[in-house]
């Protein structure tokens, strides 16, 4: 998620077609309907921060299957009564941007009832996950109380969705157990037309999708075009950050290589990124640092274990985040932003290769300004220096170190 040109494009259409299946399937009375949950590229390494495709259209008894593509991001389904009304204003700005309207991205309107859903990560802490929003949680009424909400909500067998729950989430959507990364929505054969958004409670209201139920006698896509409707919208993306790539790899990027990440940086609803070190291989010399450039939300980490999971979900279904996946780990933290936010750099000094896990932190980033969060090592023996993002899996490079 390696060479952005029209054959790129072409092996990522083709890939998801091979990804969302070719025909619906029978599951119960109704049909099943598969959206895919993020997506891997196969030219680039990328995480895809939406739902392909955003909307999908089904009638009462139908099931609508998310199939996760895992970039190492973690990923829910969130639905439910509270979600559509807490977050209305902005469903209607989402849907006039996509629309093509005029809208003004860099503000977008106000929903603060929407901020009293719970969020898989507490914004303060990074080591508290807020368990009501992490595990599967199934409502048909609540309101939420920021007071409980870390609390996991009643164990219930999960039910067919009505449209009338309160709140209907997924939870954190593990990569592991009997069917990895899959999330089945089945609907009730009672439940109205109507328009049931969804979102990711981790990623925020940015990577969200609607289900359209329509009645029985209404057309709705086989899964044929479903997945035409993902080729093209999961298309643009590729294209976007193919272009990135190339910008970079070129050295026509505003931030000076080596970098890490990437995205359109003028561009602020684009919903995915790069992960991808450019140029993978660095090669240095003994007694010269190298810098890195740091568009943000990764790490640069050396002796990586071979086994790294981020986010753990116990027996009992705790879940629970690796706090070595984000915090500077031998080397120095990056100091907390400011705000506005401005650019720092990080001089961790002579290194060589010794004392086992070496990470900076999560927190870089950038451009402010159109400048970048900068680190620098320098290494005092020759040899291989593999280097790894510990939240990105697909996401690796090396040093080459010389005389």
């Amino acid at each position: 998620m390696r060479r952005p040109r029209a054959l790129v494009l072409l092996s990522a259409l083709a890939l998801i077609s091979v990804s969302c299946g070719s025909v619906p399937f029978l599951s119960g009375g109704g049909t099943t309907r598969r959206v895919l949950v993020d997506y891997k590229h196969d030219e680039f390494s990328a995480s895809f921060l939406n739902y392909f495709p955003r909307t999908v259209r089904a009638r009462p008894g139908d099931t609508i299957e998310f199939r996760q593509q895992w970039t190492g991001e973690p990923h829910t389904v969130t639905m439910g009564t509270l979600v559509d009304t807490l977050g209305k204003p902005y469903w209607e700005f989402l849907r006039d941007h996509r629309a093509g309207e005029n809208v003004d991205v860099r503000n977008p309107p106000e929903a603060p009832g929407f901020k009293q859903l719970p969020t898989m990560l507490e914004v303060d802490d990074f080591e508290r996950i807020v368990q009501a929003a992490a595990q599967p949680c199934y409502r048909d009424t609540w309101v939420p109380d920021v007071r409980d909400i870390d609390e996991p909500c009643p164990k219930r067998e999960q039910p067919k969705f009505t449209g009338r729950q309160a709140y209907y989430s997924s939870g954190f959507i593990p990569n592991e157990g009997e069917e990895p990364g899959v999330f089945t929505v089945p609907l009730s054969d009672d439940i109205l037309p109507g328009t049931y958004n969804y979102y990711c409670n981790y990623h925020g209201p940015t990577m969200s999708g609607a289900i359209e139920v329509v009645d029985d006698g209404e057309p709705v896509d086989d899964q044929i075009a479903i997945n035409r409707k993902a080729r093209t919208e999961a298309g643009v993306l590729v294209r976007d950050l193919a272009g990135v790539l190339e910008r970079q790899r070129s050295g026509q990027d505003i931030a000076p290589l080596p970098v890490v990440g990437g995205y359109p940086e003028d561009r602020p609803l684009f919903t995915a990124f790069l992960n991808e070190y450019v140029p993978s291989t660095v090669d240095a010399k003994v007694g010269e640092p190298v810098t890195w450039s740091f568009y943000g939300g990764h790490t640069l980490s050396f002796n990586v274990p071979k086994f790294f999971p981020v986010f753990e979900v116990r027996d009992d279904g705790f879940v629970s985040f690796n706090a070595q996946a984000w915090k500077a780990i031998g080397w120095p933290e990056r100091p907390e932003q400011t705000n506005p936010p401005t650019a720092v750099h990080i001089d961790a000094g002579e290194w060589d290769g010794s004392g086992g896990l070496r990470s900076t932190s999560w927190d870089f980033g950038g451009p402010y300004g159109k400048t970048f969060d900068t680190f620098s090592l320098t290494f005092t023996k020759p040899g291989d220096y593999p280097f790894a993002c510990l939240l990105h899996p697909a996401m690796v490079g090396k040093v080459v170190v010389s005389e």
